[in-house]
Protein backbone atom coordinates (compact mmCIF):
# COMPACT_ATOMS: atom_id res chain seq x y z
CA UNK A 1 0.00 0.00 0.00
CA UNK A 2 0.77 3.11 -0.36
CA UNK A 3 0.85 6.45 1.45
CA UNK A 4 -1.48 9.52 -0.14
CA UNK A 5 -0.07 11.88 2.76
CA UNK A 6 -3.84 12.30 4.00
CA UNK A 7 -3.73 9.75 5.93
CA UNK A 8 -5.42 7.07 3.07
CA UNK A 9 -3.44 4.55 1.44
CA UNK A 10 -3.85 3.46 -2.40
CA UNK A 11 -3.28 -0.10 -3.73
CA UNK A 12 0.79 -0.07 -4.99
CA UNK A 13 0.93 -0.99 -8.99
CA UNK A 14 1.43 -4.17 -9.26
CA UNK A 15 0.70 -5.24 -5.56
CA UNK A 16 -0.40 -8.61 -4.88
CA UNK A 17 -2.49 -7.39 -2.36
CA UNK A 18 -6.23 -6.41 -4.40
CA UNK A 19 -9.09 -4.63 -2.35
CA UNK A 20 -11.50 -3.37 -5.25
CA UNK A 21 -13.41 -0.76 -4.14
CA UNK A 22 -11.66 -0.22 -0.65
CA UNK A 23 -10.08 3.13 -0.17
CA UNK A 24 -8.06 2.38 3.41
CA UNK A 25 -7.79 4.41 6.51
CA UNK A 26 -6.34 1.30 8.77
CA UNK A 27 -4.38 -1.24 8.48
CA UNK A 28 -3.89 -3.86 11.16
CA UNK A 29 -1.83 -7.09 11.42
CA UNK A 30 -1.67 -9.63 13.89
CA UNK A 31 -2.01 -13.49 13.86
CA UNK A 32 -5.70 -13.47 14.04
CA UNK A 33 -6.70 -17.53 13.53
CA UNK A 34 -3.81 -18.08 15.85
CA UNK A 35 -2.03 -20.62 13.18
CA UNK A 36 1.41 -18.22 13.39
CA UNK A 37 1.60 -16.49 10.51
CA UNK A 38 0.44 -12.61 10.45
CA UNK A 39 -2.97 -11.72 9.06
CA UNK A 40 -4.38 -8.22 7.97
CA UNK A 41 -7.37 -6.16 8.53
CA UNK A 42 -7.38 -3.20 6.49
CA UNK A 43 -10.51 -0.44 7.45
CA UNK A 44 -11.79 2.41 5.71
CA UNK A 45 -14.89 3.13 3.40
CA UNK A 46 -15.56 -0.69 3.89
CA UNK A 47 -13.48 -3.39 6.02
CA UNK A 48 -11.78 -6.65 4.56
CA UNK A 49 -9.57 -9.40 6.59
CA UNK A 50 -7.11 -11.10 4.74
CA UNK A 51 -5.16 -14.72 5.67
CA UNK A 52 -1.62 -14.89 5.82
CA UNK A 53 -0.06 -17.39 3.51
CA UNK A 54 3.42 -16.71 5.89
CA UNK A 55 5.72 -16.52 3.11
CA UNK A 56 4.73 -12.77 2.85
CA UNK A 57 1.63 -12.98 0.42
CA UNK A 58 -2.37 -13.22 1.72
CA UNK A 59 -5.60 -15.30 0.62
CA UNK A 60 -8.52 -13.46 -0.80
CA UNK A 61 -9.99 -10.77 1.13
CA UNK A 62 -12.99 -11.22 3.06
CA UNK A 63 -15.43 -8.26 3.42
CA UNK A 64 -16.06 -7.25 7.04
CA UNK A 65 -18.74 -4.82 8.36
CA UNK A 66 -17.53 -1.11 7.87
CA UNK A 67 -16.12 -0.83 11.47
CA UNK A 68 -13.93 -3.44 13.11
CA UNK A 69 -12.88 -4.00 16.54
CA UNK A 70 -9.26 -5.55 17.21
CA UNK A 71 -8.85 -7.18 20.86
CA UNK A 72 -8.71 -10.71 23.01
CA UNK A 73 -12.94 -10.74 23.23
CA UNK A 74 -13.15 -14.18 25.08
CA UNK A 75 -10.19 -14.11 26.98
CA UNK A 76 -8.30 -16.46 25.26
CA UNK A 77 -5.01 -14.37 25.01
CA UNK A 78 -5.67 -14.35 21.21
CA UNK A 79 -6.42 -11.72 18.70
CA UNK A 80 -9.61 -11.68 17.17
CA UNK A 81 -11.54 -9.64 14.99
CA UNK A 82 -15.41 -7.90 16.21
CA UNK A 83 -17.62 -5.85 13.83
CA UNK A 84 -21.10 -4.09 14.20
CA UNK A 85 -22.21 -8.28 13.58
CA UNK A 86 -20.53 -9.01 16.28
CA UNK A 87 -17.28 -11.48 16.68
CA UNK A 88 -15.89 -12.11 13.16
CA UNK A 89 -12.92 -14.40 14.53
CA UNK A 90 -11.76 -15.04 17.73
CA UNK A 91 -9.26 -18.59 18.23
Amino acid sequence: MLGNEDGTFAPATGSPIQMPGVQPTLILMGDFLNHGKLDLVVMGNSSVFLPGNGDGTFQSAIPLTVYAQVGDFNGSGRLGIASAGGVAIQP
